[in-house]
């Protein structure tokens, strides 16, 4: 059973990767991926922020584990996916609050789109996990709890940008 879940960790992945791909591709082919000075400044500062973030939250795991003997997660690799995300997180709420999370021409209303049915997909798989109670096993969260943790930064960046978006409203 465990292996069959680890293809499908794998195959998702890989359609991810390829979607990231193909759409990267398109935007700059599209020029849709052009930023200004002050954004290209404000991102490098943003990518620090992210990093030292991912720095602080592995630190955090590993130091926990050490301490306590007793690690959070069921695997290792739980722990430093989490950090990732704790860092990205980091990287993308700093970018929307510095005006530099969008590129010049990005379409906002197409990533409130995706993101919502993202949000929506991730969160009833989270329940589902919950419900069935995968996501904690002997006392530690298991792999499952990444779906979680991965709905709940995409809520939070999504609530962010939905705030950020009103106050830039607001002050025209």
């Amino acid at each position: 059973m465990r292996n069959w879940y680890n293809i499908g960790m794998g195959v998702g992945l890989l359609i991810g990767l390829i979607v990231i791909l193909i759409n990267s591709r398109r935007m700059k082919k599209n020029k849709k991926c052009q930023w200004d000075e002050r954004q290209i400044a404000a991102r490098g500062k943003c990518f620090m922020i992210g990093f030292w973030t991912l720095i602080v939250a592995s630190t955090f795991v590993a130091l926990y584990g050490f301490f306590v003997g007793k690690s959070l997660f069921e695997t290792a690799e739980t722990g430093n996916i989490i950090a990732v995300l704790i860092g990205i997180g980091a990287y993308a709420i700093t970018a929307i609050n510095n005006d530099a999370y969008f590129s010049l021409h990005e379409n906002k209303k197409q990533f409130f789109i995706v993101g919502t049915v993202l949000s929506v997909l991730m969160g009833i798989g989270t329940i589902r996990f919950i419900m069935e109670g995968m996501m904690i096993t002997d006392g530690r969260l298991s792999d499952r709890s990444l779906m979680a943790f991965v709905f709940v930064l995409w809520v939070v960046i999504m609530v962010v940008q939905a705030l950020h978006s009103k106050r830039e409203e607001i002050e025209e």
